[in-house]
């Protein structure tokens, strides 16, 4: 069915862009709170860039916010390089270039997080904030890979899904019908709204009941889900060919059980016919071997079916004896 078939396709876009905001939201949290610094967008960081040339007196251990200038131009450039690897990605293989890039990107957030585990770092030194370089190119390429791929939308911004929702408004008020492709639109709107605060509140939790200062291992299970992601995302646009073996195999067993069933069905279907049939004969009192002796006496008497054999005379030989007596008969005195 066509319109199933949609609705389904629909629904992965939906629940894709659900962890993906979740994931935004929840990172943004821990990076923002750490760093003081975005590591999943950059609109927040161009705006501290620009506030970075007010000369200020305050004094401040974050390495981001000590080196103005340079610290947002080094995670810009960092989410910059993550977004045109999605792009020579998708060059080199097409509608995989998010999971192509997924495990290393995500194995260097790994290696970024556990170095933060073993406390051997300052906080305001440049290492410590080097592990948020390490996340940014993971969110350039689901940016890239959301907004050039099948979901088509953004899903680390909540300023034009905000629109989206204004607009459907603006239709109601109005009384006019809103289309089916408004619908899914408003409808993915609210997913990753809602997503993105979810994603929030659990980063703000995961935060605040921390042991150390940080929530150092917060960002450890963000690059694997992320991987996972990125490779659920691109079976959106083209299936793996793991998936397509194993329907195949569904559909060929699903064809097999068909066959097997149906052949059984025909061969219970024909030994009811023979039973009806001899129920029918044995039914009126009459062996079936008397039934077809009676049919076949009226055509040839004497002609036994248990035998096999016909017991009548044999009609030609007798005559051929009479014709041989005939002239010993006449030849007498």
């Amino acid at each position: 069915d066509m319109s199933s078939s949609d609705a389904w396709q629909r629904a992965k876009h939906r629940m894709i862009a659900c962890c993906f905001s979740f994931v935004t939201g929840y990172t943004d949290v821990i990076s923002v709170t750490r760093w003081k610094v975005f590591s999943t967008m950059m609109t927040g960081n161009v705006i501290l860039l620009g506030r970075s040339i007010q000369p200020s007196s305050e004094t401040t251990r974050d390495w981001f916010m000590a080196h103005g200038l340079h610290g947002q131009l080094c995670i810009m450039t960092s989410f910059f390089l993550g977004a045109m690897g999605y792009r020579l990605a998708e060059t080199k293989w097409p509608n995989r270039g998010a999971s192509r890039l997924g495990l290393p990107l995500g194995l260097l957030m790994v290696c970024g997080e556990a170095f933060l585990m073993t406390g051997v770092y300052f906080p305001g030194s440049f290492s410590y904030a080097l592990v948020a370089l390490t996340c940014a190119p993971m969110f350039g390429v689901l940016n890239a890979a959301c907004t050039a791929g099948k979901l088509a939308t953004t899903t680390t911004l909540a300023t034009g899904h905000i629109v989206a929702f204004a607009n459907a408004g603006a239709k109601l008020l109005q009384r006019q019908k809103p289309s089916a492709a408004e619908r899914e639109k408003v409808l993915m709107s609210m997913v990753i709204l809602t997503s993105l605060l979810a994603g929030a509140v659990a980063g703000s939790v995961v935060y605040c009941f921390s042991g150390d200062h940080g929530a150092h291992g917060a960002l450890l299970p963000v690059g694997p889900l992320l991987a996972l992601l990125f490779w659920l995302h691109d079976h959106l646009a083209k299936p793996q060919k793991l998936m397509k073996r194993v329907r195949k195999k569904m559909s060929v067993a699903g064809k097999n059980s068909m066959t097997s069933s149906g052949s059984t069905s025909q061969q219970s279907d024909d030994s009811d016919d023979e039973v009806s049939t001899e129920g029918s004969i044995n039914g009126a009192g009459v062996e079936p071997s008397a039934t077809i002796n009676s049919e076949l006496e009226a055509v040839e008497p004497g002609f036994d079916v248990e035998q096999g054999i016909g017991s009548k005379p044999d009609v030609e030989n007798d005559a051929a004896q009479r014709a041989a007596a005939t002239p010993a008969a006449t030849g007498a005195p």
